[in-house]
């Protein structure tokens, strides 16, 4: 964390966990460490965040779980690849008021082409909560990553309130 401050970072990414969601035991240990990382960071300047991501908050019960142990003291990176499809909106919705920040990652048809459409409607989503937060652009494709930001900038800009 001194490192981090000295780099000027804002704040620091913390890995939740890796047991398994909805693990009681494991949510319980990830919110002490968190706040007590969030507590030593906060007289440095650097806030404690997290992500959905890996196990631990893998579901949006888990995730859910994990940052009302903290009283949601920590906030969250909402990152949309890393939802389960049938859970995308939701976790979206939910996350949204903790974000720090998002991650647009758009889902793909099987010709490589993005679904505009439904990359729309989860910045939509992110937006009615909390326009405040950064938008970073993720292409985690084959292919020229220049080219493929350029493409989900492209669906991004082309988001109507």
């Amino acid at each position: 964390m001194e490192t981090a401050a000295l780099a000027g970072a804002a704040a620091v990414r913390i890995v939740a966990g890796e047991q398994p969601a909805g693990d009681s035991e494991a949510i319980r240990r990830s919110a002490i460490a968190l706040l007590e990382l969030s507590h030593y960071g906060t007289p440095l300047g650097v806030k404690v965040v997290t992500e959905n991501f890996r196990d631990l908050t893998s579901t949006v019960d888990s995730w859910r779980n994990l940052l009302a142990e903290t009283g949601n003291e920590v906030s969250t990176i909402v990152d949309f690849g890393n939802l389960a499809k049938k859970e995308k909106e939701a976790g979206i919705v939910f996350g949204t008021p903790l974000a720090h920040s998002f991650h647009a990652k758009p889902e793909y048809g099987d010709d490589g082409s993005i679904n505009a459409e439904s990359l729309r409607q989860l910045l939509r989503l992110a937006g009615a909560g909390n326009a405040d937060a950064p938008v970073s652009l993720i292409f985690d494709r084959d292919g020229d990553m220049w080219e493929g930001i350029e493409r989900i900038k492209n669906v991004v800009l082309s988001v109507e309130e």
